[in-house]
């Protein structure tokens, strides 16, 4: 087990959330655009984890 499987526990919603978590090839980016620390910066960083 590593690091992050002990300090990280995942509870998928749907059985669509289950099959992104089990591929591995998602990102999760929990950004506010209405805080005072949102820049475009941000959206720099989406876009790569687009790619």
């Amino acid at each position: 087990m590593t690091e992050l499987e002990l300090i990280t526990k995942v509870y998928p919603i749907t059985s669509n959330c289950q099959l992104l978590y089990e591929r591995g090839e998602h990102v999760l980016l929990g950004i506010s655009p209405f805080n005072s620390y949102f820049s475009e910066k941000y959206s720099d960083f989406i876009k790569l984890g687009d790619e």
